[in-house]
């Protein structure tokens, strides 16, 4: 009896103490440790690890377009630079497209309104009837320019008022006994007759003096001016889409290929006036890019 109460002793002590669990060893009390402490470090190594990811993909420049740039400042001068992020750029580029139009529209109505004002004086001052019942008449035989084949009238008139009789009546030395004021040695046409004297007027003098057709010449001149000056600052806005749409491409590749901000002063423009027709009538653009 005394042997087996020795074997059994231990374990009614065991039970003694919280229902049958064996204390932990020394053993067991440090490997737990070490396994709560690899179990938190992989946590915080996960978390670290999302954490630092997620900011390095926010400050990572987004990835631009160059044909999605190229196509907008190729529509509108300054947008693809605005995409891209370069404000300056893209406030110069619309504001050049701005003027240019700008400039464009005024020089165009000064040309309408330049023309009306030239139209009304050869209206005024120039007479088809003196051209073709007395010049063409008196000198050929007939009121027809169309029908007469002398080498000096080369032009015929056409019948409506259109672009080209009045150009026609103003250039040609053949339409100008139609001006009012149109002498020859002093005489006007009305010193003329059809039986006397018929070589006074003919191909074989030079043609009359008329201070309203050289009036009329310049007014032409200067109408035609205003249309060419419309015409260049059209040439300006076209060349300005197409310097923005290729300097929005370019930047787009380098800043992805870089990373970083492209430079303003990789793009040089300078604007300049020079001699065409007066002093310093013309404006000049000249663009350079360094790639």
């Amino acid at each position: 009896i005394l042997f087996a109460g020795v074997l059994l002793a231990p374990v009614l002590i065991a039970n003694s103490y919280g229902g049958g669990t064996l204390p932990m060893s020394r053993f067991d009390e440090q490997l737990s440790s070490m396994r709560s402490e690899y179990s938190v470090y992989s946590q915080q190594t996960l978390d670290s690890a999302g954490k630092s990811g997620s900011q390095d993909k926010a400050s990572r420049p987004k990835h631009l377009s160059p044909a999605k740039a190229f196509a907008m400042s190729l529509v509108v001068p300054g947008l693809g630079q605005f995409y891209n992020g370069s404000k300056v750029k893209a406030a110069g580029f619309f504001a050049l497209d701005v003027a240019a139009w700008a400039l464009n529209f005024k020089y165009r109505a000064d040309g309408r309104d330049a023309t009306a004002t030239f139209e009304k004086f050869q209206q005024d001052n120039w007479k088809r009837t003196r051209y073709e019942d007395q010049y063409l008449l008196w000198v050929y035989g007939k009121n027809d320019d169309d029908s007469i084949t002398a080498t000096e009238v080369s032009h015929h008139l056409p019948d409506q008022p259109t672009q080209q009789y009045y150009e026609m009546t103003g250039k040609y030395d053949q339409f100008a006994w139609g001006w009012v004021d149109a002498t020859y040695q002093g005489k006007p046409i009305d010193s003329f007759s059809a039986t006397s004297p018929m070589d006074s007027i003919n191909v074989n003098h030079p043609a009359p003096t008329s201070n309203l057709r050289f009036q009329y010449e310049t007014m032409r001149h200067e109408a035609n001016k205003k249309f060419d000056a419309a015409d260049r600052w059209v040439m300006v806005a076209l060349a300005n889409h197409l310097i923005s749409a290729f300097d929005a491409l370019l930047t787009a590749k380098r800043k992805n290929n870089q990373g970083g901000a492209g430079e303003f002063g990789r793009v040089k423009i300078k604007a300049d006036l020079r001699t065409i027709y007066a002093y310093r009538d013309t404006p000049y653009l000249r663009c350079s890019y360094a790639f």
